[in-house]
């Protein structure tokens, strides 16, 4: 979220159907990487919230990683005005942001002028800062400085992207000397893939898929990762910068973070008692399959099935009143001997009323 270490967290109560267990160590990227729970149900207790000790920051540009500083204070974005503005500012913002190494730090709106307000000037940060608001500045304030003197970062993670349905999950691109192009697949090895999930810190590769031919040059090919690396530049070894692909070869990953499955169920609507129901949990194609769960969030009803296609259906035979509830459904695959879980679904509800109805939140 870019807002810094954690200060404190703090409880309050709530009252809800269902809440989420999740175990992290503190040194992971993101919420992907920690061991998944499963879903616990109660109806009133206490939620965990956490205080940041930062502002959050963004990058405006190409990518996650790399583009135009912003800052949130007072309910705003505003832009960070260049005056000294040098590597180790950037490396506190690429830090903030889990974008690894700060690779550049442009001056002069490289990245396009801002909006609103510069809320900050005359950074001096020593490179070790957490969070970009724990540099010396010259305090938050509305700058008369010109948006032309925006400051920019370019990250080390911010030299990729995914062009596909959503931030982690398309047709890999790299910058490079100006301009985006594509990686060959010549491997087809998820080693790679990892590597490049980790680097956008979309948790890990769960397969591999074309999303469609990209443009321009080809800037990759035959990269040979362990899957342990950090960042994509490290496999980087004579001869990988070649461009002797097609664009029908471009490499495409499917990561852990932010796959949510779809839930849907059949009939649809006006189901009656003693009705067989089936509801289906499904996911992209791509994926290589794995053990999907279907829970009822009021109590621990929960149902599995294994799979090694895109989908998994559960089969409720003879419904009856007892089967009254919301469901939700997600997916747990094992990869490299690590266990990861998707999002759970949007949820589908059977409730009665002389006729059991279905409905999909």
């Amino acid at each position: 979220m870019g807002c810094g270490p954690a200060s404190s967290i703090y409880r309050y109560y709530y009252s809800s159907s269902y809440f989420y267990e999740m175990i992290c160590s503190g040194n992971e990227s993101s919420l992907t990487e920690c061991q998944n729970g499963k879903s616990l149900p109660y109806q009133y207790g206490y939620h965990s919230g956490v205080y940041c000790t930062g502002y959050p920051v963004r990058l405006v540009g190409p990518s996650r990683c790399s583009g135009r500083v912003e800052i949130y204070f007072s309910d705003t974005w505003g832009t960070v005005c260049d005056n000294g503005w040098d590597i180790n500012d950037a490396q506190v913002v690429c830090s903030q942001l889990g974008c690894g190494t700060a690779l550049a730090a442009p001056h002069s709106a490289y990245f396009g002028k801002g909006m609103d307000k510069i809320w900050v000037d005359n950074v001096a940060c020593t490179g070790t800062e957490t969070h970009l608001s724990g540099c010396s500045f010259s305090g938050f304030r509305a700058h008369s400085s010109s948006h032309s003197q925006d400051a920019s970062v370019i990250c080390s993670a911010g030299l990729i992207r995914l062009v596909g349905p959503n931030r982690c999950s398309g047709r890999v691109e790299i910058y490079n000397n100006g301009s985006w192009g594509t990686v060959c697949n010549v491997s087809k090895d998820l080693k790679d893939a990892r590597v490049f999930c980790r680097q956008l810190g979309c948790g890990t590769a769960l397969g591999l898929l074309h999303f469609g031919e990209g443009a321009g040059q080809i800037w990759l090919d035959d990269v040979a990762c362990t899957g342990n690396e950090r960042y994509f530049s490290e496999c980087m070894r004579n001869g990988s910068v070649r461009q002797d692909c097609a664009h029908s070869e471009d490499l495409g990953v499917i990561c852990s973070g932010l796959i949510k499955p779809t839930i849907t169920i059949n009939p649809q609507s006006d189901i009656t008692l003693g009705q067989n129901v089936s509801i289906t949990c499904s996911i992209p194609d791509g994926q290589l399959g794995g053990t999907f769960i279907l829970n009822r969030t009021s109590d621990a009803f929960s149902l599995t099935v294994k799979s090694y296609s895109n989908s998994g259906t559960f089969y409720i035979p003879q419904i009856g009143f007892e089967h009254e509830g919301r469901y939700q459904c997600q997916l747990q695959i094992r990869v490299s001997n690590e266990d990861f879980s998707t999002d759970f679904s949007n949820s589908v509800q059977l409730f009665s009323n002389g006729i059991l109805f279905s409905f999909t939140f």
